[in-house]
C-alpha cells in the first residue's frame, strides 16, 4: 500500500489537535468567530433590504399610499426578508459572546416574530394590491423551504 505524505501529516495534525488541551478553548473560539461572521451577515443583509430594497419598511404596520409590493432581491425568496436577518441576528449573537444562557432570550424572540408577521400579513392581503398574487409565487415567509 502506499503512502500519501499529505495524508499522513494531516493524521498527525488531527491527532495532535486531539489531544491537544487546548482543544476545546480552539473549538468554542472558532464557533464565537462563525457566529460572529452569521450575525454580522445577517446585519448586512437586514440592512441592504432596509436601505435598498423596500424604502416602505416602518416599525408601525401599515401600508402607504401608492405602495408596491416588492418582488425584488431578497423578497424573490421569502416574503419577509428583515424578519430573516433580524432572527439570524438574534439566534448567532449570544452564541458569537459565548452566552449560551442568552439563547433562551434569543429563543424567545421567534414566537414575537412569527405573531408580528401575521398581523402584518393580515394587514397586506387586505390594504396592498397584489400582495395575494406575490404571497401565491413565493411561499415562504420567513425561511426558504420551512415557513
Amino acid at each position: 500500500m502506499i503512502r500519501n505524505p499529505v495524508v499522513e501529516k494531516a493524521k498527525e495534525v488531527l491527532a495532535a489537535f486531539r489531544d491537544c488541551p487546548a482543544r476545546d478553548e480552539l473549538t468554542e473560539m472558532a464557533d464565537s468567530i462563525i457566529s460572529m461572521l452569521l450575525a454580522g451577515l445577517a446585519g448586512k443583509i437586514e440592512g441592504c433590504v432596509d436601505e435598498r430594497e423596500n424604502s416602505y419598511a416602518s416599525t408601525i404596520i401599515q401600508v402607504e399610499k401608492e405602495q408596491p409590493v416588492i418582488t425584488t432581491g431578497p423578497y424573490a425568496i421569502v416574503r419577509h426578508p428583515m424578519y430573516t436577518g433580524l432572527l439570524i441576528i438574534h439566534l448567532f449573537t449570544p452564541l458569537a459572546l459565548g452566552s449560551y444562557w442568552a439563547l433562551i432570550f434569543s429563543f424567545l424572540f421567534v414566537p414575537t416574530i412569527i405573531f408580528r408577521i401575521r398581523k402584518e400579513e393580515d394587514l397586506l392581503f387586505r390594504d396592498l394590491p397584489g400582495y395575494a398574487d406575490y404571497a401565491n409565487v413565493i411561499k415562504y415567509r420567513l425561511i426558504p423551504h420551512v415557513w
